[in-house]
C-alpha cells in the first residue's frame, strides 16, 4: 500500500514538471514570437537580452553558393538562409568596450547594422574591407547573394558601408538556427499555427489546472464528509460500548441480588431443619 502511494506521488510530480516545463516553453517561444515580429517592423529591430538579439532574416542576400566557403574556410558563420534566426552580440554602451568591439571585428564577420541607403532597414551582412582613421572605423560590407536581395545598393559591386561612430552598427552575428527561426517566424506571422502550438496547449494547461483545483475541493470537501461520518461511528460505537458496559453492569447486579436471594432461601431452609 505504501508503495503505491509512493508510485501515485512520483507520477503525479513528473507529470506536474512536464506540463509546466510545456508551459514555460511555450510562454517563452511566445514572448520570442512578439519580439521576432517586433524586429520585422521596426528600425532597431528585437529587445535586447543581456547584450544579445535574436533576429530572423528575411532576405535572401547571404545564402552564398558553398564556392564562396570552401575557399573561405575560416569563416565561422556561413549560410544564413530565410527565416533562420541569427543570434547577435550587441554592440556595449561603455565606450571603452565599444571600442574594443569594434577593433575586434575582422574581415569574414558577419555585422547586423541599419542601412540608410536602403530605407533604414536592418540587414546581415559580411564585412569585406575595414579602414581605420582617426575618427572612426570604416566597414565595406557585401552579402554573400547580393542577388538574393532588393535593397538599393551603393553601387554595381553590391557593397554597403557602415561606421563605428554613427550608430548604425547594431552587432556581430554568433551564430545561426534554422528550426529556432522557422517557428518563430511561424509563430509571429500565422495565425492558425500561433492558436494550435501556443493558445490551444495553453488553454488545455489552464484547464487543467482549473481541474486540479475543482477535483481538490471536490476532494476537501469529501474528506471533510468522511470525517463526519467516521466521527459520528465513532460516537455510535462509543454509545454501543457503553450500552455493552451497562448491560455487563445490570447483569453483575442481578447475578449478585440472585445470588443473594439463593443463600436467604438456603438460609431460610437451614433455620427451618434447626427447629424440626
Amino acid at each position: 500500500m505504501e508503495n503505491k502511494t509512493k508510485n501515485k506521488k512520483g507520477l503525479k510530480i513528473t507529470l506536474n514538471v512536464f506540463l509546466y516545463t510545456v508551459l514555460a516553453l511555450l510562454l517563452a517561444f511566445d514572448i520570442f514570437a512578439l519580439v521576432s515580429k517586433l524586429s520585422m517592423k521596426s528600425e532597431t529591430g528585437a529587445m535586447n537580452f543581456f547584450g544579445h538579439e535574436t533576429r530572423i532574416v528575411l532576405s535572401g542576400s547571404m545564402e552564398g553558393n558553398e564556392e564562396i566557403y570552401k575557399a573561405h574556410p575560416e569563416y565561422q558563420i556561413k549560410r544564413i538562409n530565410v527565416r533562420d534566426a541569427v543570434f547577435i552580440d550587441t554592440v556595449p554602451q561603455d565606450e571603452e568596450k565599444q571600442k574594443e568591439f569594434y577593433h575586434s571585428i575582422k574581415v569574414g564577420d558577419v555585422l547586423t547594422f541599419i542601412y540608410q541607403k536602403g530605407g533604414n532597414v536592418v540587414v546581415t551582412h559580411r564585412v569585406m574591407k575595414i579602414e581605420e582613421n582617426e575618427h572612426h572605423i570604416k566597414f565595406t560590407l557585401r552579402g554573400d547573394n547580393p542577388k538574393g536581395d532588393n535593397l538599393v545598393y551603393d553601387n554595381d559591386q553590391y557593397l554597403q558601408y557602415a561606421y563605428s561612430d554613427t550608430g548604425e552598427i547594431i552587432g556581430k552575428v554568433t551564430g545561426t538556427n534554422a528550426f529556432l527561426g522557422n517557428l518563430l517566424y511561424g509563430l509571429s506571422s500565422n495565425k492558425l499555427v500561433l492558436i494550435f502550438v501556443v493558445i490551444v496547449p495553453a488553454s488545455l494547461l489552464a484547464l487543467y489546472e482549473v481541474g486540479k483545483i475543482i477535483f481538490a475541493i471536490y476532494m476537501n470537501k469529501k474528506e471533510k464528509q468522511l470525517a463526519l461520518i467516521n466521527e459520528e461511528k465513532g460516537n455510535q460505537l462509543n454509545e454501543i460500548e457503553l450500552l455493552k458496559k451497562e448491560v455487563e453492569r445490570l447483569k453483575k447486579e442481578q447475578g449478585v441480588n440472585v445470588q443473594n436471594d439463593v443463600e436467604q432461601i438456603n438460609d431460610k431452609k437451614g433455620d427451618n431443619h434447626d427447629d424440626e
